[in-house]
Order: structure tokens, then C-alpha cells, then sequence
């Protein structure tokens, strides 16, 4: 009886191994050329037009040929919004239970006492980087002065005068000019849209957290009827209510400031 039988030698798996390592690389290097610079540009034309296109499907829609300038592209865009629109129709609702706003309310009370350190501590940092002024030495006296508006209730004025009066220089003019465009914190924010009867958009959870205007449905429909972003913006936000949460953030990072490691 004849037997068949297969051997390989090592020279033999050496070169199937060197031209299954040849192939991936070949087609890899494939890949990298084929993804050049026309494409990225093509992506970033499209994100462009079409914000509403998750960033996922991109370099797909890309590759196979689409532009900006296409009907497909538009039709994904259209499809893609009467998505999101749907989910935020369902789903986004800031007008929650009094129980869940009690406790959202809460949690920004408590938050107050801190953001308002903050600010101050941020406030009197940027007046002295802006006037060449020893910061510890600034941080100190706002200190001063903050406690004294604790039986004088202000705006900062109290602390701007005290700092002037000490450093002179206009030191007390930043730290003012400073807090202000920090703004208030996001309790007087809330107590603010509360007392003028506008709806307040602090999210659908017990953690507040506003709702991003962008992604809801009066954005979307606002902007497919050809209004601006600002208009479509403000239509959203007459409708769900200011991102409290959000403007904070954005808020906090006014200023740009040299921090210093010991």
C-alpha cells in the first residue's frame, strides 16, 4: 500500500511566513497611499456641510466617492438629523419631577460655596499676572478683602477697593473686571432663569447637567429651515432653557493663566 505524506522543511514555513508578512505590508502600504490628501480634505468638506453625519461613518462615506456636493450626501445628512430629532422627541425632557429638581437645586447650592472660592482665588490670580503683581501676595489680600463681604454683601467691590488700596496699580480694577466675566455660579444662574419664568435646563438626571442645545430637536429644525446657528441657538434655548452647566464650564475658562510648580 502506498502512503502519501507531506513535509515541510523549515526553509519551506521561512518563505510562506516571509510572503504572508510581504502581502500585509503590501497591502497596508496600499491603504496608506490611497488615503491621501484629497480624501482628508473630502472628509473635512463634508463634516463641514453636514454636521449631522456622525463622524463614524465619514471616511466610509469618503472613500466611496461621495462629496459635499452630492444628493447622498445630503440624504445621510437629512436621515441622520430625522434620527437625532426622534431620539431628543422621545427621550430629552427637561422639565422634570419636583423631587428631581429639588435635588438638582440642592447639589448646585452646595456647589455655590466652592465655585464662588473659585472664582475669587482665579480673580485675583489673573489681576496679578495682568499687573505684574506677586500672586500670593494678591491671593492673600482678596482674601482679606472677601471676608469683609461677608458683612458688606457685594459684587467684588469690596474686595476691588481693598486690593487698590494696598497695590494701587488697578489691581482691584482686574479682579473685578475678572470676576464679572466669570459670572455668577450656577445656583444664582438657576435662581436667575426661576425668578424671569424661564424653563431650566439642568438635564433629566439628579446630577445636574444642562442639555446640549446643539443636539436637540428645535436646533435641528431651526437650521434645515435656513436659519443661523446663533437663531437656531436661541430658539433651542428659549425652548429647553440656557445650558446652565455648560456656560459655567465655558465660563471658568476665560482666562488663560500661568500656573507655577514648586
Amino acid at each position: 500500500m502506498r502512503r502519501y505524506s507531506l513535509r515541510y522543511s523549515l526553509s519551506d514555513i521561512q518563505r510562506q511566513y516571509a510572503e504572508e508578512t510581504y502581502q500585509r505590508a503590501a497591502s497596508f502600504d496600499k491603504g496608506v497611499r490611497e488615503s491621501n490628501p484629497d480624501i482628508a480634505q473630502n472628509i473635512a468638506n463634508i463634516s463641514k456641510a453636514y454636521p449631522t453625519i456622525p463622524k463614524e461613518i465619514l471616511p466610509y462615506v469618503a472613500l466611496s466617492g461621495v462629496t459635499a456636493e452630492d444628493q447622498l450626501a445630503l440624504d445621510l445628512a437629512n436621515r441622520s438629523a430625522e434620527v437625532i430629532a426622534r431620539k431628543n422627541a422621545e427621550n430629552i425632557v427637561t422639565n422634570v419631577n419636583w423631587g428631581k429638581r429639588g435635588v438638582q437645586l440642592g447639589f448646585l447650592g452646595l456647589d455655590a460655596v466652592f465655585q464662588n472660592i473659585s472664582r475669587g482665588f482665579k480673580s485675583s490670580v489673573v489681576a496679578a499676572q495682568q499687573t505684574g503683581r506677586s500672586v500670593p501676595g494678591v491671593v492673600a489680600a482678596a482674601t482679606l478683602g472677601g471676608l469683609a463681604e461677608t458683612v458688606l454683601p457685594g459684587q467684588g467691590e469690596t474686595t476691588a477697593n481693598f486690593l487698590n488700596n494696598v497695590y494701587g496699580g488697578g489691581v482691584g480694577t482686574q479682579f473685578k473686571a475678572a470676576r464679572d466675566r466669570y459670572g455668577k455660579n450656577e445656583f444664582r444662574l438657576a435662581l436667575d432663569q426661576i425668578k424671569k419664568g424661564k424653563p431650566l435646563n439642568l438635564g433629566t438626571g439628579f446630577i445636574p447637567k444642562s442639555l446640549d442645545l446643539k443636539q436637540t430637536q428645535v436646533f435641528l429644525d431651526e437650521t434645515r429651515r435656513g436659519k443661523s446657528e446663533a437663531e437656531a441657538y436661541q430658539a433651542a434655548s428659549d425652548r429647553y432653557g440656557m445650558p446652565i452647566t455648560q456656560l459655567y464650564d465655558k465660563r471658568e475658562d476665560a482666562y488663560k493663566y500661568i500656573s507655577f510648580i514648586a
